[in-house]
């Protein structure tokens, strides 16, 4: 049982910090705003729900095979969040980029050359992880002995 606590803890955790880091939370935003709050706390609970459901089905061969394709799902969402997060970031630093591009002295090039690095590394990373496990859960939780 603790085994099953620490992993679902530690899962929630894992995927609220990717969600906040999509945001641009330590890239283009110092805060998130009170929405993105309210959608952090309503996603991780669902994780949470969906990853205790998850090793509570384990026993019973239907209820496990629907888990898995809740899992599916619940990352199939998570890394459309995740990519449209990134990607509004990124699209914020270009226009940004393009804006200071006009100025003779660009102080924040770098800066923000940076930070639209870190998001697109970000945004693939995320993207990968979230495939990774549809797969696992999709794939090879679903496949015989």
């Amino acid at each position: 049982m603790a085994r099953i606590s620490v992993i679902t803890i530690c899962y929630t955790a894992f995927l609220a910090f990717f969600y906040i880091m999509s945001k641009g939370w330590g890239t283009t935003a110092v805060q998130l705003n009170r929405n993105q709050a309210t959608n952090l706390t309503m996603i991780m609970g669902g994780v949470y729900l969906a990853y205790s459901a998850y090793f509570l089905s384990l026993d019973f061969t239907v209820v496990y095979t629907v888990m898995n394709i809740i899992m599916v799902l619940l990352y199939a969402g998570l890394g459309i969040t995740y990519f449209r997060s990134c990607h509004a970031n990124i699209k914020k630093i270009d226009t940004n980029l393009a804006f200071m591009a006009r100025n003779e002295e660009n102080i924040m090039k770098d800066s923000l050359l940076i930070k639209r690095s870190m998001l697109i590394g970000l945004m693939i990373g995320t993207v990968l992880f979230c495939i990774s496990k549809m797969f696992d859960y999709g794939v090879n939780n679903n496949l015989g002995d």
